[in-house]
């Protein structure tokens, strides 16, 4: 059972518990000394504006905003996945990503915990809260934490109403968060981050902008997978597209200061050991992971479609180009 292994952990307030308001400080010890079991906070907040929840564990669930995962959500390849994905792109995720010590930091949709661990790693004396609406996701951010015995406050919580006083935070992270979320759900999360981010904050995001995959030598069979694949995740009521309207988006939020970054990855030959290397399997593991999302004339040839993916890094004049949206957005 897990809950003595998170029993052996002491029961001192970490820094990252002091994020959290006073209410949810109270529920962290509560769950730390009698609901190790499951080693995380479930809460709802109330429709006043900047009061947190004095429920310790909500019987009622968090509305859902609508989520359009098309991937494997908690099976063992995903969450491996996950973390491979986050280890090699969070040098590009978090250039430029500034949190200071003691700073209070949110990471939205946290999923896995995969990037929460990569800020933990490079700001570890922030005070830093996952939240995620899927229980099994931080289920399973939960187990990587008793393995690493790296306590990180988990929250679990709509990212349309989040349980949190106005102005907690200094910083706000999401990234590959809004290309799964309903395009009518978009602005109320944004705003909501705004709420829950001080005068002076700032909201990182990190999106897709799934247009812009570019292979070279061009592979037929991949491309119509992956273009079959953006088609059924907006099928699905995500948007593989998301990244071109972040500035729009983030403004009609009522964000003042909006800069976007769009970041592209060109991986040849001639870049760095592993990169190209890496680009191509992480993105043939997208391929893998969503497989059951394709339409049925491409189902059976997802290995096919990696292996022509895969042989680009064996052409001398290989190529994989693909943009990333990032954001800075302050109140």
């Amino acid at each position: 059972m897990a809950t003595s292994r998170w029993a052996s952990w002491p029961t001192r307030r970490t820094s990252s518990e002091e994020a959290l308001p006073q209410t949810g400080r109270t529920h962290l010890r509560a769950c730390l000394a009698t609901d190790l079991e499951r080693g995380l906070i479930r809460c709802s907040r109330g429709r006043g504006r900047g009061r947190p929840t004095t429920s310790t564990c909500a019987s009622t669930r968090p509305r859902k905003t609508r989520h359009a995962y098309i991937h494997g959500e908690t099976d063992p390849a995903e969450v491996a996945r996950l973390e491979t994905q986050a280890r090699f792109l969070s040098r590009w995720i978090l250039d430029g990503v500034e949190v200071g010590p003691s700073a209070r930091l949110l990471d939205l949709a946290c999923g896995t915990g995969a990037m929460s661990r990569r800020l933990r790693a490079r700001f570890p004396d922030a005070k830093l809260v996952g939240s995620d609406l899927s229980l099994d996701q931080l289920r399973a951010a939960r187990d990587e934490q008793i393995r690493l015995r790296d306590p990180i406050p988990l929250v679990q919580s709509t990212a349309a109403v989040l349980p949190f006083a106005d102005r907690t935070f200094d910083a706000v992270h999401a990234s590959w968060f809004l290309e799964h979320v309903a395009g009518r759900d978009v602005v109320p999360i944004l705003r909501e981050a705004r709420r829950v981010l001080r005068r002076n904050g700032t909201l990182y995001l990190c999106e897709v902008e799934n247009d812009s995959l570019f292979l070279w030598p061009r592979q037929p069979l991949a491309e119509d997978a992956f273009r079959a694949l953006w088609e059924a995740q907006a099928a699905g009521g995500g948007d593989p597209m998301v990244g071109r309207k972040l500035q729009g988006l983030c403004t009609a939020a009522g964000f003042s200061h909006v800069e976007v970054l769009p970041t592209t990855l060109h991986m040849h030959a001639g870049s760095p050991a592993g990169y190209l290397h890496s680009a191509l399997h992480e993105f043939g593991e997208i391929l893998r992971s969503a497989q059951d999302s394709l339409p049925e004339r491409l189902r059976g040839r997802v290995d096919e479609a990696i292996a022509q993916l895969i042989s680009i890094e064996r052409a001398p004049e290989g190529s994989f180009t693909y943009t990333m949206f990032r954001v800075r957005a302050r109140p």
